[in-house]
């Protein structure tokens, strides 16, 4: 819910998606299945929309929730943790090391703040780390909430780290 809505998303108690049928808070989709006009795409598990992004087993490059928080989690795989590649990032201009730059800087701030270490905070690191890389806001907060529903479809709901600093419970 509020890391959601830290994105400017806001959540629904159900969706309809035909006339007939709704998904329900907490189901999880193994696939998704879009209409637009006549055209039907379906979107394979692990998949990202753009060509390019999905999980990091499939795509490699730049996870965008950095897996290092997560890593203590039990259900977290980084391999399933959705990523960019590096084909995406050269083709959308974007810069790799200026993303984990700015990662890296966030984290070390979160760590020495008095603020929360939770999914809203490693929420709006990811969408502003992108967009330190040259993502649009558009784009980085699209690819974010792809991460965010990757981590919320595995089980992960709360950050177990604060990636590059030591952080305990």
């Amino acid at each position: 819910g509020e890391y959601l809505s830290a994105l400017g998303f806001f959540t629904l108690a159900s969706i309809d998606l035909t006339p007939g049928g709704k998904i329900g808070t907490g189901q999880v989709v193994k696939k998704v299945t879009a209409r637009a006009g006549d055209s039907i795409v379906t979107i394979p598990k692990g998949s990202g929309v753009a060509k390019g992004t999905g999980s990091y087993n499939r795509v490699g490059g730049h996870h965008v929730h950095a897996k290092a928080a997560f890593k203590e989690n039990l259900t977290y795989n980084k391999k399933d943790g959705f990523s960019i590649s590096q084909s995406f990032m050269k083709e959308n201009g974007l810069d790799h090391a200026a993303m984990t730059k700015y990662q890296r800087q966030a984290f070390k701030e979160l760590s020495q703040s008095s603020g929360a270490n939770n999914m809203k905070a490693h929420t709006i690191i990811a969408v502003e780390a992108l967009q330190a890389g040259g993502a649009s806001r558009e784009m980085a907060r699209s690819l974010t909430a792809q991460s965010l529903n990757a981590l919320r479809n595995s089980g992960v709901t709360t950050p177990s780290n604060i990636p590059w600093y030591k952080w305990e419970l």
